[in-house]
């Protein structure tokens, strides 16, 4: 049966759980469930498994998933946090010339921590020596940013760069204030981190403004304060980052200080998506699928997934490959949505990894290949998919 892959992204379902937890209550349950087990018990199939998980996934919750990479350097955990259920938090990841940049993956190009200037302004090693000796703040802070990362000629030294950093620091420098802030959370120490961010987003810096609203939204170096986050990210939004507009689209979206309000979390997204946000052009596309805060517009939805997929989002490339694949917005090519989903399970995406596999079972845009499907099923086993319990598996008769 040439039946297209269940939809991963852009479907209102959740991620599928471990496959052991949906078998355990599948056995327990009964009609289309049941009968959806029993194909897979029948014929051994992952077929079957994949009505079953479909099955287990009804009704669909009213909010889609959020897609976010995980984190790269995690913080301290913050004191007095409330217990809160949140999203996968984006931390600073290790620091480069001074300051958090974005995780290296494509996901993380719209993470919500900003992308740090260059290490120095273009002078030399000698020359901001010379004027960083003058109390030249800007000098200090790129001095500081060349001791630790080693580069045009600065030998690495941690305690030097912090020292030139902390000189400029103290005058109230924000870039300085800012590069201390996120070199404090990306080696472990979030509360000191948070101290100097906030130094420089109350000096006018949107860049920490931004993240210091994140990490009041996820208590992270602070108490968990929705209220407090969202000031921090409204100052932001009005200087135009686009990291703080999705975080405010996302605070409507799960009411985190705010009622939930889907309308106003659509328009926020949408400016952030429009100021180039790749997170926010997925959720964009997601949106316009589901008809979430907006009237449903495939077309529409194959427009932002495409734009995010081109620069090499892999949720958007595997949202765009099956929108290809199911005809959604979209003429139905199963060659074109196997390229785009390929592109998306070779960057490590655990769904569309399975996707592959699913494309390479059915003939889906390829020859059926039930070893390379396996080997694929396989990978994303490996990052604990749906199919990620071999033991499961065996049970109703697919061995690996």
């Amino acid at each position: 049966m040439n039946a297209p892959m269940p939809g991963m992204i852009g479907d209102r379902r959740p991620p599928s759980p471990g496959f052991g937890q949906a078998y355990r209550r599948l056995q327990n349950g009964g009609g289309a469930w049941r009968v959806a087990l029993d194909v897979a018990v029948l014929g051994g199939a992952v077929l079957g498994i994949m009505m079953a998980v479909d099955a287990y996934h009804r009704p669909a919750p009213a909010v889609p998933t959020r897609y976010q990479p995980p984190p790269v350097a995690a913080p301290a955990p913050a004191p007095a946090t409330p217990s809160v259920a949140k999203p996968e938090t984006i931390t600073p990841s290790a620091v480069m010339n001074g300051e958090a940049r974005p995780p290296a993956k494509a996901e993380a190009a719209a993470a919500a921590l900003p992308a740090s200037p260059p290490a120095s302004p273009g002078q030399s090693f000698a020359d901001l020596q010379a004027k960083a000796a003058t109390g030249d703040a800007e000098a200090e802070t790129a001095l500081g940013k060349l001791y630790l990362a080693g580069k045009n000629g600065a030998p690495r030294d941690l305690n030097l760069g912090v020292e030139w950093l902390q000189k400029a620091a103290d005058q109230d420098f924000a870039p300085a204030e800012k590069a201390l802030g996120y070199r404090q959370i990306a080696t472990g120490n979030a509360v000191e981190g948070m101290r100097w961010l906030q130094k420089a987003a109350d000096n006018g810096d949107a860049d920490s403004q931004a993240t210091v609203g994140w990490n009041y939204q996820n208590g992270i170096g602070v108490q968990q304060d929705f209220t407090i986050g969202l000031s921090y990210l409204h100052k932001a939004a009005a200087a135009g980052n686009m990291h703080a507009l999705h975080n405010i689209g996302f605070a409507y979206l799960r009411g985190w200080g705010v009622p939930i309000d889907y309308e106003q979390s659509s328009q926020w997204f949408r400016q952030a998506a429009e100021a180039g946000n790749l997170i926010s052009q997925n959720e964009m596309g997601v949106i316009c699928l589901n008809g979430r805060g907006v009237s449903v517009d495939k077309a529409e939805a194959v427009r932002w997934f495409r734009m995010a997929a081109e620069k090499g989002f892999a949720a958007s490339q595997l949202g765009l490959g099956l929108r290809y694949q199911n005809g959604d917005g979209v003429d139905r090519d199963q060659v074109e949505g196997l390229k785009w989903i390929r592109m998306a399970a070779e960057q490590g995406d655990k769904s569309a990894q399975f996707s592959v596999g699913w494309a390479y079972k059915q003939g889906l845009g390829i020859d059926r290949n039930p070893a390379e499907a396996i080997t694929w099923f396989k990978k994303a086993a490996a990052q604990d998919n749906i199919c990620s319990a071999a033991s499961d598996f065996r049970q109703i008769g697919v061995r690996f």
